[in-house]
């Protein structure tokens, strides 16, 4: 009879003791997941616009084109890479869509950055009849925005993989008697 209560005393020892390290280690899991490896928002750093192009001609035909330069820089902050698939940015002047440049799909390592660049022709004739132009052009500056939408997967230590789309928005202004632009880009990350 004392052979029968040790071992089920043994084993109600052994039961606790598995207990308590599965539990440590859910904690310890828990813990990993909301300190290192939850998603963070990438950083996302807007270099100048170049304005690589500005012709406007009035006589004989009225004629205008503008090319913009674009470089945004991506930090990715989390423990995992993100490869995105290939993708258009939209150029929008007051509302109205006025230039699409394509985007290559790239990867994103763990930790790292990656400079995406791409070339803007804007579409003259949606810019031009547009009522508010001739305003700003007499004004010597145009307000665009911009936003593209990266769609891609997660890859965190080959262990978790998930879809996540990465949106960025800018705000493009061009000083054309200056020669220059000036930008300001905002991200987010949706999981």
């Amino acid at each position: 009879m004392e052979g029968g209560k040790k071992s089920r005393r043994g084993l109600k020892i052994c039961c606790a003791v598995a207990a308590v390290i599965i539990g440590i280690l859910i904690v310890t899991l828990v813990i990993v997941y909301f300190t290192v490896l939850r998603p963070k928002q990438p950083i996302t750093i807007a270099h100048p616009a170049t304005l690589q192009k500005v012709e406007f001609v009035v006589f004989p035909e009225l004629k205008l084109n503008i090319s913009l330069g674009l470089v945004i820089t991506i930090k990715n902050r989390n423990y995992g890479s993100f490869a995105y698939k290939g993708t258009t940015t939209y150029i929008n002047y007051r509302g109205g869509l006025v230039a699409e440049a394509p985007i290559t799909g790239d990867k994103i390592q763990s930790r790292g950055k990656l400079n995406v660049t791409t070339s803007v022709e804007i579409i003259a004739d949606r810019l031009i009849t547009n009522p508010n132009f001739w305003m700003d052009l007499n004004a010597g500056s145009f307000n665009f925005s911009s936003s593209t939408t990266l769609k891609g997967r997660v890859n965190v230590f080959n262990i978790i993989k998930a879809d996540a789309t990465a949106q960025s928005m800018c705000h493009i202004t061009v000083y054309i008697k200056a020669g220059f632009a000036n930008s300001t880009c905002y991200s987010k990350l949706k999981m």
